[in-house]
């Protein structure tokens, strides 16, 4: 029985940890090719950094006690997004974000808010601020920091495609009464195309 699960646990690193190696080589590659000094420049390609490779898997508990793996959705567009309460913009798309997620709710994707905040704040903040329709992983700055290895800002807002590959990464925001609109026009597009796809 120990040589089994040996030999289970031996496989298991080798199908988790080259997917990372490869994420991993290609946007450290692809960042150190990056040389404006323009802010926005750069955090647009930045953000290119991410396109087209496959989403790193990470396993993690919802706000309401689910377990979410990444690999399990693959199927589902899914759409993540990495915010705070004290982020100003990330609070001012809230609102944006729920009107998508209440849009597409009967179809084949997933919402994921990815917070470093704690479950017992996100509770006060719901009750005193606006609600957030997405499913929620609290406590979770290693997603953002170290599994998708973001550097981009808040918020950033990361669509994957059925197969489980990034095609939108978005980062920063407005903190007018624009940012719904905004980031609706940046998301919407791109989950009508995927959808179907």
């Amino acid at each position: 029985m120990k040589q089994i699960i040996t030999i289970f646990f031996i496989l298991l690193c080798f199908q988790i940890f080259p997917q990372s190696s490869e994420y991993e080589n290609a946007v450290l590659s692809c960042r150190s090719k990056i040389k404006s000094v323009d802010f926005k420049e750069n955090l647009k390609k930045f953000n290119q950094c991410f396109i087209g490779n496959k989403a790193p898997n990470f396993i993690a508990k919802t706000t309401d006690g689910k377990t979410i793996e990444l690999n399990n959705l693959k199927g589902n567009v899914v759409v993540i997004n990495f915010w705070f309460i004290s982020c100003r913009p990330c609070v001012a798309e809230i609102p944006g974000l729920n009107d998508i997620a209440e849009k597409y709710k009967t179809d084949k994707i997933q919402f994921i808010g990815i917070t470093s905040d704690s479950k017992v704040d996100l509770d006060k903040f719901y009750k005193t601020k606006v609600k957030f329709n997405f499913k929620t992983i609290p406590n979770n700055e290693n997603i953002y920091n170290n599994i998708f290895m973001l550097q981009n800002g808040f918020p950033t807002t990361i669509l994957i495609d059925k197969e489980g590959i990034i095609r939108l990464v978005t980062s920063g925001g407005r903190i007018d009464k624009n940012a719904s609109d905004e980031i609706k026009s940046k998301l919407i597009p791109y989950i009508e195309k995927y959808l179907v796809e």
